[in-house]
């Protein structure tokens, strides 16, 4: 027999022992901790939901479904969570998926699992196809895509990227009574090559964006009178002409790089537009449909840059549009001359906000003068932002500081008959369409001003008010800088 047998027996015998003591504290263990009551999992099933709900990332819009985020992350972590979050169907319901013919195809493992847990609620998605010389047509993932095109009665909120066929494929059978938002992409030198009225009963419309549009209008049959915001990329003149009539209940309406080719000068003005409220207009075209336009109550315009010579036919717009209070930039600088551009703003004497960029700095001056001269001069303006091109030939130390601390203290005063000017900001750009210079540079230019703001915030009069205080922001982002003075309240 090995002499080491009958040790290695009464080890193994000890093993045994320690093996059963060690499954009797397991046991232990393990019911100890059953019977523990995490304080989170005691929450109502509703509240949990609702806490759920605030996890999923809104902004941007739908994302692809990714199991590092919620709605999927939250089904591993325990199995408490795991039954509210699968069986709680509105944090299904909002989705992005791309279709690629090459490579990564982002969202597909896990689409299908959220419209079988979204169940009948509204869906918001973007579907996208990727261009690409090949037919995208012949992708080999339709069924998918049938799954959510015959969902199209839950539609609520959609992007659609796709290619003109399959646009056209959209049958006016189709069910989209749950539509209210609608975004189009089209592809330029692929445009539709018959119209799509698939859309045409879709009652609950109201929003609607053309994006990128490289398509005429007549390429779509649309509810036009039921729409209350609508955004068109790449027009024609005409197009934007006919639409308006059609879209008498517009609130918000955007037309960007409007082609001014049929804007003939015996074209008819259009009747008052009662509801629009918001009116945005890019390229060549814009102001020669403003020239026909009359918005009664229009609150908000942003339009592009115009020349001395087009300022007339503004000014007769702004007159049949007296209500509005926000005047936005565009990208480029309005070429006007000092009292040309205080006409301007003498016909918006309810102006509240005004975002602008001007031409040289002593167009600011001119501001400036104004503000402190005259009551009638943006009497309702309580925001100002002024951009300044940041250029060769312009001296930043010909802003007058003394008529800015004078222009301030006017417009801060409690006595004064105008409106308090709560937020006034210069800032400094570089290049037509506001690319932002050197931070270094920027800098320097502060110190050339000699702008003494302390000073100003000391200041006598200032210090009489009693209902305001003053913060100064000073501060240099993205090469960008920006001298801002705000009062808040004590």
């Amino acid at each position: 027999m090995h002499p080491d047998t009958a040790r290695l027996r009464a080890r193994l015998a000890e093993i045994d022992e320690q093996f059963i003591l060690l499954q009797k504290e397991r046991t232990t263990i393990q019911n100890t901790l059953a019977a523990l009551t995490y304080p989170v999992l005691t929450l109502p099933a509703e509240i949990t939901s609702e806490i759920f709900a605030q996890c999923i990332v809104r902004e941007g819009g739908p994302r692809h479904p990714s199991p590092a985020e919620a709605p999927l992350l939250l089904t591993h972590v325990c199995r408490t969570w795991r039954d509210i979050a699968v069986h709680d169907s509105k944090l299904w319901t909002a989705f992005r998926i791309r279709f690629c013919p090459y490579g990564e195809r982002r969202g597909h493992p896990y689409v299908q699992t959220y419209l079988e847990r979204a169940g009948t609620r509204p869906l918001v998605m973007d579907i996208a196809y990727e261009e690409s010389k090949t037919s995208l047509e012949s992708l080999p993932l339709p069924i998918l895509l049938q799954d959510i095109i015959r969902r199209s009665s839950q539609w609520q909120e959609v992007t659609l990227r796709l290619p003109p066929s399959t646009l056209e494929n959209f049958q006016s059978k189709m069910n989209f009574s749950a539509l209210e938002t609608l975004t189009i992409f089209t592809h330029r030198g692929r445009p539709l090559s018959s119209p799509v009225g698939a859309f045409a009963a879709a009652l609950k419309l109201r929003v609607l964006r053309l994006q990128n549009y490289y398509t005429s209008l007549d390429m779509f049959t649309l509810p036009w009178s039921q729409l209350t915001q609508l955004r068109v990329e790449s027009l024609f003149f005409e197009e934007a002409f006919e639409v308006l009539p059609l879209a008498l209940a517009l609130i918000d309406c955007t037309f960007d790089r409007i082609d001014p080719h049929g804007s003939q000068s015996d074209v008819f003005s259009l009747a008052p537009h009662l509801h629009l409220k918001c009116f945005a207009a890019g390229g060549n075209g814009c102001h020669q449909l403003l020239d026909r336009l009359t918005l009664p109550n229009l609150s908000q315009l942003q339009v592009e840059p115009i020349y001395n010579a087009s300022l007339s036919g503004f000014l007769s717009f702004l007159t049949r549009s007296p209500e509005i209070s926000e005047f936005l930039q565009s990208p480029g600088y309005w070429q006007l001359r000092q009292d040309d551009m205080v006409a301007l703003f003498m016909a918006m004497p309810k102006l509240a906000e005004l975002r602008f960029r001007v031409q040289s700095p002593t167009h600011i001056n001119t501001i400036l003068r104004n503000l402190r001269d005259s009551p009638s001069f943006l009497p309702c303006v309580q925001t100002i932002s002024l951009e300044i091109p940041l250029c060769e030939g312009y001296n930043l130390g010909d802003i007058e500081s003394n008529v800015l601390s004078e222009a301030l203290s006017a417009r801060w005063s409690s006595a004064s008959d105008t409106a308090t000017l709560w937020d006034f900001s210069l800032v400094w750009v570089e290049g037509e369409y506001g690319d932002y210079g050197d931070e270094d540079e920027l800098e320097i230019a502060l110190k050339e001003m000699e702008i003494n703001i302390e000073k100003l915030l000391l200041d006598e009069q200032l210090l009489k008010l009693k209902d305001i205080s003053k913060d100064y922001l000073a501060h240099l982002t993205s090469g960008q800088y920006e001298l801002a003075t705000r009062n808040s309240d004590t």
